[in-house]
């Protein structure tokens, strides 16, 4: 008990400072939320202890040693303009590192709005059942709507003390520790060039092929003014693709963005956000191309096809011209699971979709059926 006790007693006034100066920033923070109450916000984010006679209440400082077993968290929510059934919370653990955005959660729960009681909600994380080590971490809410656009987002930091014997063998806490050792200074890479517009013109270019939080990044673009953090994620997007040579990937990239710009793109739209652009830039050339630009009581239509997507065989995209006049084309339909899969294209395409005579008189019945 002596040595649990010193222990605790150690670790906890090693981290006293930055939980002092982390507590200072989170209450700067709530006092600039204030004067935001008509907004849909997030408020009163708290995490909470356990006393003797089992009443919860707020620590001075969040730090939780090895006798706790739960660590309670509360928050309530300010306006209601944008919120409706399908809205949530997304609740997330994570280390707490400069490159936060880059790691995924230790723990996640959503919860809707629904649940909520009068806007406000208060639940526990049962310690046992998350994979956390001796540390600095963060509890982060972030409150969106039923189109998964972010309002809002709050986070508070909290420290943990865990039994030393315990190893923790997780793959996420290897790929941190890599990430760590290959932290290099921006001012010596190509992504130092660049200025604010220029990189998010860049880092929107990225749509078709990021994945995962790195959706959400570009989802947020337009309120991201943070020129270090702009520059550490495009770069970490790169070096996440070719570790050896994230620059040169960047390069054979924006090849690909030419070419679709040059084929697809118009005044008022990049390359990259046309239909046909973006599935170029997902799957590559197609091993064949059916332009039908005039055939009898059908639109202009392309049929793109693949014989490999990824794992699947014989992939069809069929793009369609809703107008003769012009000739920017959209997807209507495809065999592809999570591509867009209209049963009514041919009601779209076809000026008489239930001719009996259609699978003769128009190709897109070799690949549709």
């Amino acid at each position: 008990m002596y040595i649990k006790g010193f222990i605790a007693i150690l670790f906890y006034f090693m981290m006293y400072q930055q939980v002092k100066a982390q507590s200072t920033a989170d209450l700067t923070a709530k006092q600039s939320m204030q004067g935001k109450k008509e907004k849909d916000s997030i408020l009163h984010l708290r995490l909470l202890k356990r006393d003797a006679q089992q009443q919860l209440y707020k620590p001075e400082f969040p730090f939780f040693d090895i006798d706790d077993d739960k660590i309670y968290y509360s928050f309530s929510l300010s306006g209601t303009k944008y919120l409706d059934s399908a809205s949530f919370i997304f609740l997330e653990i994570k280390k707490k590192t400069n490159i936060q955005y880059k790691l995924r959660p230790l723990y996640a729960k959503k919860i809707l709005i629904d649940s909520l009681v009068h806007l406000q909600y208060i639940d526990s994380i049962l310690l046992q059942q998350v994979r956390l080590a001796s540390g600095n971490f963060d509890l982060i809410i972030t409150l969106m709507n039923d189109s998964s656009k972010v309002l809002d987002v709050e986070k508070i930091g909290f420290q943990l003390l865990r039994n030393s014997n315990e190893k923790i063998k997780d793959e996420y806490y290897e790929n941190e520790v890599n990430m760590q050792a290959n932290i290099v200074k921006l001012e010596n890479t190509f992504v130092a060039k660049y200025d604010l517009e220029t990189l998010k013109r860049n880092i929107r270019s990225l749509k078709p092929i990021a994945e995962g939080i790195e959706q959400k990044v570009l989802r947020d673009l337009s309120t991201l003014e943070d020129m270090q953090f702009l520059k550490q994620f495009f770069y970490n997007f790169w070096y996440n693709r070719n570790a050896s040579y994230p620059e040169e990937e960047w390069k054979k990239y924006t090849e690909k963005l030419n070419y679709v710009a040059k084929l697809y793109g118009t005044a008022n739209q990049p390359g990259y956000e046309t239909d046909r652009g973006r599935i170029y830039i997902q799957y590559g050339e197609p091993q064949k191309i059916e332009k039908v630009p005039s055939e009898k009581d059908a639109l202009p239509y392309e049929i793109w096809f693949y014989k490999y997507v990824e794992t699947k065989s014989n992939i069809s995209f069929l793009f369609f011209q809703p107008g003769r006049i012009g000739s920017q084309m959209f997807l209507l339909h495809s065999n592809l699971q999570s591509e867009v899969m209209n049963p009514y294209w041919k009601e779209t395409l076809l000026q008489d979709p239930d001719n009996g005579d259609n699978k003769l008189m128009h190709r897109v019945f070799e690949y549709f059926k």
